[in-house]
């Protein structure tokens, strides 16, 4: 596929003929449900400089079945991390070559049922919405974000449920540039509480002011209140 810098949604449904798919040139979107259905779709390539893969973008499709019924912890396809299998640790490493996280990929108390320390790595430039995703079974409590360059919307840590995510400890690496949008306001005030909040003394973007995290522009306000307060 070429000169095409975004897959809309279900472009490619029920196209189970659909073996190999070369997307290298598709630099920004891959949206929900693009090859939902593909079911004898195996091989992908992506591109290394794509940004968002959204909700069951490659779902039912033999590359997921296979990858499902694997031992492999992590489907990763040039460097884009598009599905986990369970894992069963309380201590949680994203693989450091990994530039992309997929909506819906890191199910918390799913398939990381039993994480409470989630650590992002340092390779992380884009999330998806919903890439980290709890649900009612979450035990999360450590969430470390070293880097990120780009976020496609402010949910991108939203519960299944959109019920509230209660952290213990949120903590902000020197090369986290973008965390959210300006309705990340309203979405982590009602939906993200933390106890404790670090932001690297060297990132240039962020700081803490009054229990809640600010861009040194000034432009936009994003509160991470902590339960404490928000309580009271």
């Amino acid at each position: 596929i070429n000169n095409v810098n975004m897959i809309k949604s279900q472009a490619f449904r029920n196209c189970t003929e659909l073996v190999n798919v070369d997307l290298t040139m598709v630099n920004d979107t891959i949206e929900s449900n693009a090859f939902l259905d593909c079911s004898k779709l195996e091989f992908v390539k992506l591109s290394e400089n794509l940004k968002y893969v959204g909700e069951r973008a490659f779902a039912n499709t033999k590359l997921l079945s296979d990858f499902n019924n694997s031992e492999n912890n992590y489907l990763i396809v040039n460097n884009y991390l598009l599905a986990t299998n369970t894992i069963d640790e309380d201590h949680v490493n994203i693989p450091n070559n990994v530039t992309g996280i997929a909506s819906y990929s890191l199910n918390i108390g799913d398939t990381l049922p039993n994480c409470t320390e989630l650590v992002l790595p340092m390779s992380l430039k884009y999330l998806s919405s919903r890439a980290l995703c709890p649900n009612n079974n979450s035990k999360l409590q450590t969430l470390c974000i070293p880097s990120v360059q780009e976020v496609e919307s402010s949910d991108w840590l939203r519960t299944t449920s959109n019920q509230t995510v209660i952290l213990e400890n949120l903590e902000l690496g020197k090369d986290v540039v973008a965390i959210g949008s300006d309705y990340l306001y309203n979405a982590f005030t009602y939906n993200i509480y933390s106890n404790n909040i670090t932001i690297n003394k060297d990132n240039n973007t962020y700081k803490m002011y009054n229990n809640a995290i600010i861009s040194y522009n000034g432009e936009v306000l994003y509160r991470y209140f902590n339960k404490l307060q928000t309580n009271n």
